[in-house]
Parts: structure tokens; C-alpha cells; sequence
């Protein structure tokens, strides 16, 4: 069975992405997160729009970056995550 994910566990796989590399392309991100151009343009718009992202211009080369905050977000993301998971039996 697959399971969807949700749409904060997005932000949060956008911003661990972005957070491995001091800058990342939308390309890379796109890939690596397995989203659509399309839902990548809605997510980064709002993620820059919370400050979680930063974006990067240096010429033709448009690059983003986590922040502090984003650093902060996905740290909480990652500890909720960790309480709401069930603990396989053995």
C-alpha cells in the first residue's frame, strides 16, 4: 500500500533538501523531493513567503537556501515525527 504524503512532510523534505547544501537549484530540489515543477513553484513561494527559504540571485543562477528558522521548523518537524511514530513490534 502507498501512502501519501502530506503536505507539511513536503515542506519539511523541501527544506532537508535545501538545508545538505549551502545552495540548491530548483532543479535538484525537484527532483530529489519527487514533486512536479508545478508543486514545486506553490511550495517555494511559500516557503520564501515564511522566511523558512531563502533565495540566492547570482547572475542567471537562482538558488535557494535554508534559514534559521527553516533550520528551527524542520527540527520540530523531525521531533513531532518521532513522538507520532508507532514503534514497529518485533
Amino acid at each position: 500500500m502507498r501512502i501519501r504524503r502530506s503536505k507539511l512532510g513536503i515542506l519539511a523534505k523541501i527544506l532537508a533538501i535545501a538545508g545538505e547544501k549551502r545552495a540548491i537549484s530548483k532543479t535538484h530540489i525537484m527532483y530529489r523531493a519527487n514533486i512536479s515543477f508545478g508543486q514545486l513553484q506553490s511550495y517555494l513561494s511559500f516557503l520564501l513567503e515564511l522566511e523558512l527559504i531563502k533565495e540566492i540571485k547570482e547572475e542567471k543562477k537562482v538558488t535557494y537556501e535554508v534559514t534559521e528558522k527553516g533550520k528551527l521548523f524542520l527540527e520540530s518537524y523531525r521531533s513531532i515525527e518521532r513522538l507520532t511514530t508507532i514503534p514497529e513490534s518485533k
